[in-house]
């Protein structure tokens, strides 16, 4: 698929719905490829989702600044719905409570959301997302065949060509003159009740790597899997001789 929201879609055109259920699988794990110390199919997290029987999982991660572009994990709590399904809230209906997972994109909120902390100490919405899901067979099943229609605008940088000249316009690089409507796979979790999260360390699971130039760039992505391997000998009580050459993943 061309963005990852199309991915459930292709799915079932693909025909691969109905073959993962003549195979009998049950559990499946989504990742994006972009953070380079990945764990696939963590079994940890896998067990933790499959243990307790929910439809949805997803891991996450500590949040350290203001400006990170990774969506949170929250429990969406709605006063007043729909219960019976009739297309109106009707008076017994408009005080009912219900929570719901949701995963909301930090371009998407304010400021002041985005700075809120809970006793003025920690922000109150810490929970990042890494792109890891875990979704059982049956969920899946009702997700492929009824995609969530959600849309989210994400600002680009994008030539174009002038219709007066006919001439190509290339924008400058902090540019941002165009919206690009895209869907993500997170946004699955709008269709189910209840799901699970499992909060990991950043250092030694997360290393994002999408541009050429910072932040993002390449090699913070080898010296952070650098310092990962570097702890995982160390642990074992090797040691290395000549340590003056060895990259412990410290330089940035």
């Amino acid at each position: 698929p061309t963005v990852e929201g199309v991915f459930f879609a292709a799915m079932k055109h693909e025909g691969l719905v109905e073959e993962l259920r003549c195979r009998g699988i049950d559990h499946l794990y989504i990742a994006s490829q972009d953070n380079l110390l990945l764990r696939i199919a963590d079994p940890t997290f896998l067990g933790l989702c499959a243990c307790l029987k929910v439809p949805c999982g997803m891991k996450v991660m500590p949040r350290e600044n203001l400006e990170e572009p990774y969506g949170f994990f929250v429990s969406h709590r709605t006063v007043g719905f729909d219960e019976d399904g009739d297309g109106k809230i009707e008076d017994h209906e408009r005080f009912l409570v219900r929570q719901k997972p949701m995963l909301v994109e930090s371009r998407e909120l304010s400021p002041a959301f985005l700075m809120s902390k809970r006793n003025g100490v920690s922000f109150l919405y810490k929970h990042m997302n890494m792109s890891q899901f875990y979704f059982r067979g049956s969920f899946f099943e009702r997700v492929c065949e009824k995609p969530p229609k959600m849309w989210h605008g994400i600002f680009r940088r994008q030539p174009y060509i002038n219709p007066m000249t006919g001439v190509e316009v290339n924008p400058p690089g902090s540019a941002k003159n165009s919206l690009r409507l895209e869907r993500f796979v997170g946004d699955a979790l709008e269709l189910c009740r209840s799901a699970t999260s499992m909060l990991v360390p950043r250092e030694g699971e997360w290393a994002y790597v999408k541009h050429i130039e910072a932040p993002h760039n390449l090699m913070f992505g080898i010296f952070s899997m650098s310092q990962l391997h570097f702890r995982w000998i160390s642990s074992v009580g090797a040691r290395f001789v000549g340590g003056e050459y060895v990259d412990k993943g410290t330089r940035r």
